[in-house]
């Protein structure tokens, strides 16, 4: 998309200065597209929002090897602008610009997987599923509008912990990068606070925890009451009584599919960061 601009020497500096004041506020990740560690990172995230929000959808995509790095950068880096004409793009511009948000442009992406979902569950070839991601654009103008208000929503009801963890990201945090080798790669569920998991429950989620954590953790950080404990140790020490707990959990699980699990003390964070859970 080009856009031909025949404007005075001093309004064009004007225009360049907004231009900068404003990557600098909404798009502070585009200036770390040459570090591909950080975009790594990104990509890792937006991988964990699919899970935390759909997490069928999101196995369906990981099972084939398709990453969001395939079809998510295109869009996080330039702002979506091959994703419609010059009149959708230039909408949902205003739209995300208004907002002044550094986050939303991960919820764009994720909103837009979403909208179309029912496609993307009824490809099962890889190079088929490739092409309808790539594929997925803006209709028109009441399009961008609605995948912008679904993800408005989807920004809202994030964990505020998870939020704070990609803005560390996005704005190349000094400490950004050990954390994404320590807590993201891989990931499928996203790192939240215990305090945020109960906030869930307050707006209605069906939240159940699941206490991961070794006896050593349980003693020095305390018991979680009402959790289902399923120690992390367990699955070498009893195999099978690990598998039946597993079990017991999927069953739950098939009877309340909108339930989420808060797996504390998961990955190791027990003693180092006893008020964290990975939600899924």
């Amino acid at each position: 998309m080009e856009l031909q601009l025949n404007l005075g020497e001093g309004v064009w500096m004007d225009a360049m200065s907004c231009a900068g004041a404003m990557a600098t506020t909404c798009l502070p990740h585009c200036a770390n597209e040459g570090d591909e560690e950080v975009m790594q990172g990104i990509d890792e995230l937006l991988r964990m929002l699919f899970y935390y929000y759909d997490p069928k959808l999101a196995l369906h995509l990981d099972q084939r090897g398709i990453a969001p790095s395939i079809y998510c950068r295109p869009w996080t880096t330039t702002l979506f602008t091959e994703s419609g004409s010059l009149a959708t793009v230039s909408k949902l511009w205003d739209c995300y610009f208004t907002e002044r948000d550094t986050l939303l442009f991960a919820f764009i992406a994720v909103a837009m997987v979403l909208d179309a979902k029912e496609q993307l569950m009824a490809a099962n070839e890889k190079d088929l599923l490739i092409e309808r991601l790539k594929g997925i654009n803006f209709f028109d103008e009441d399009h961008v509008c609605r995948i912008f208000n679904r993800a408005r929503a989807l920004h809202d009801h994030a964990p505020l912990s998870f939020k704070k963890q990609l803005y560390s990201v996005v704005t190349l945090d000094p400490n950004a990068k050990k954390w994404i080798k320590e807590n993201v790669t891989g990931a499928v569920c996203v790192h939240v606070s215990i305090g945020d998991c109960l906030k869930e429950q307050a707006k209605g989620k069906h939240v159940f925890f699941v206490d991961c954590r070794t006896e050593e953790e349980i003693g020095s950080c305390g018991t979680l009451p009402l959790a289902f404990p399923l120690p992390a140790q367990q699955v070498l020490e009893n195999p099978k009584e690990f598998e039946e707990s597993l079990k017991s959990l999927r069953a739950m699980q098939e009877d309340c599919p909108e339930l989420q699990f808060a797996l504390c003390g998961a990955r190791g964070h027990g003693p180092r960061d006893p008020g964290s859970a990975d939600l899924n």
